[in-house]
């Protein structure tokens, strides 16, 4: 993906294979305009391979949701699962014009701009609703981060936390796929343009 005004790009879990760390360093950081890390195994790949230091923000702790971090170089640094997770409900939880049936708030502007002006007019609504109706938090933050941007890439590493059984791994890909996935689509309602790497 080139790198434009008004791109993201937005790195969830460090690759399986170790000595493709910097490729996805490297695909970050020349891929958007915005960078985004989300993960603390993932940050701790970053921090190494751009020699960084990681610090935590402790003050912004708040509603469950892990403090964010910051790396010079990066333009949000957050936590993985459970910061998605709470993004996804912000984007379901979107009730735009008290509109049913899961009416696409594009489709809605539609009949009134063409459809360069309906997206971003629907795009500024977002961002409004998200500004008002949740506090302030590496969510809401990475929330924000996705509605501004015309086009996203996502950049997956296919690596998971080790836990102490077979049960718990499998449940914990099938938790980590399915977040991903839904954020994926959530993206594709609000027809951004969505590119999908796997590392």
């Amino acid at each position: 993906m080139s790198n434009k005004k008004n791109s993201l790009a937005v790195a969830i879990c460090p690759p399986k294979d170790k000595s493709k760390d910097t490729d996805m360093v490297n695909m970050l950081l020349n891929g958007a305009d915005k960078k985004v890390v989300c993960g603390g195994s993932t940050a701790k790949v970053f921090a190494r391979i751009m020699n960084k230091n990681i610090e935590v923000i402790i003050s912004e702790v708040r509603n469950e949701i892990p403090p964010k971090a910051y790396i010079e170089g990066l333009d949000l640094v957050t936590e993985g699962l459970v910061t998605l997770s709470a993004v996804n409900k912000m984007f379901e939880n979107l009730n735009l014009f008290d509109l049913k049936n899961d009416t696409n708030p594009i489709e809605y502007y539609d009949e009134f701009y063409d459809k360069n002006k309906a997206k971003k007019q629907a795009g500024s609504i977002i961002q409004q609703i998200i500004e008002q109706q949740y506090h302030d938090s590496p969510a809401k933050d990475l929330a924000l981060e996705l509605s501004r941007a015309d086009s996203i890439q996502f950049i997956l590493g296919t690596s998971i936390n080790q836990p102490d059984d077979i049960e718990e791994l499998t449940n914990m890909k099938l938790n980590k796929q399915n977040v991903i996935s839904e954020l994926i689509t959530q993206m594709n309602k609000l027809e951004k343009k969505v590119y999908v790497s796997q590392i």
